[in-house]
Formats: structure tokens, C-alpha cells, sequence
């Protein structure tokens, strides 16, 4: 998410200005969507996972606090997911209908 705030806002790690076009704040952002999708795919995967299997919790007790911080970190990823799907379809939008351009 944050090379897609450096290429959309036309910026780069010096603070520079550069001339980034649509498509390529679209396909950051795609690329960002595949990270983001298959993180939140590996944390479902380990959640199920340790749900099922009590083997595969610690046994010093501390298995409900790992499963909240892991759940947390769950929903913090699928937020980020959703507002980056607002903002794609908001500048997908604008490069469709040029016009009405007011995202």
C-alpha cells in the first residue's frame, strides 16, 4: 500500500516528483491486491489450522491471546484489502468516464 501512495501521489523514495500514469498506479495496485489476498489467504489457512489441530498451539497457555493478535492482524489486512478496492474502482472509474473525474 505504500508504493501505491508513492506512485499515486508521484512520488518516489527521494521525494521526487515522477511522472507516474493511471495504468501504472492500476497495475501497483493490482500487484499490491495479490500480496494482500494471499497474506490474508496464509492467515486464514494458519487460524483454521490451529482451531483444528490443538496440537499446533503452544502449550504454555497463551493459545487464545495468538489466536486474538492473529485474528486482529486478520481484519486489519482485510481493511486495508476493501479501501484498496474503493480507490481502484474510484481511479478505474475515472479512467473510464474522464468527464466525471472527480475521484
Amino acid at each position: 500500500a505504500k508504493r501505491l501512495a508513492q506512485v499515486c501521489c508521484g512520488g518516489d523514495d527521494d521525494g521526487q516528483r515522477s511522472g507516474n500514469s493511471m495504468d501504472d498506479i492500476l497495475a501497483v495496485a493490482a500487484e499490491d491486491r495479490v500480496q494482500l489476498e494471499t497474506q490474508i489467504r496464509k492467515l486464514r489457512s494458519s487460524i483454521e489450522r490451529r482451531r483444528r489441530l490443538p496440537g499446533a498451539n503452544s502449550q504454555d497457555g497463551n493459545a487464545d491471546a495468538i489466536m486474538a493478535h492473529y485474528e486482529q492482524v486478520l481484519h486489519g489486512l482485510e481493511a486495508k484489502l476493501a479501501e484498496l478496492n474503493v480507490d481502484v474502482e474510484a481511479k478505474d472509474g475515472a479512467m473510464s468516464n474522464p468527464g466525471h473525474a472527480g475521484a
